[in-house]
């Protein structure tokens, strides 16, 4: 059972705010769930086809979800380091 845990659907609505906030190109994966006391739907990486599935359900489009899984995360890299 999903009830009371971190899942993608609440990764999502994390993303959903930022995106509204700074726009979705402020919005990247990490590599950790620091500070997240709740359960985890997605205990690892091998969990990720779950945050990609709920992305899809939500309509978001596959230029974004490549920014979110990997391509804001490079850009920063890039341009900071």
């Amino acid at each position: 059972s999903t009830v009371g845990a971190f899942t993608a659907g609440s990764a999502v609505a994390a993303f959903l705010i930022l995106g509204m906030t700074g726009g979705i190109d402020v919005v990247a994966l990490g590599s950790d769930y620091d500070g997240i006391s709740r359960r985890l739907e997605m205990p690892d990486c091998s969990y990720m086809p779950l945050l990609e599935a709920e992305l899809r359900r939500r309509k978001y489009s596959e230029e974004d979800i490549e920014k979110v899984f990997h391509k804001n995360a490079l850009r920063v890299l890039h341009e900071f380091i």
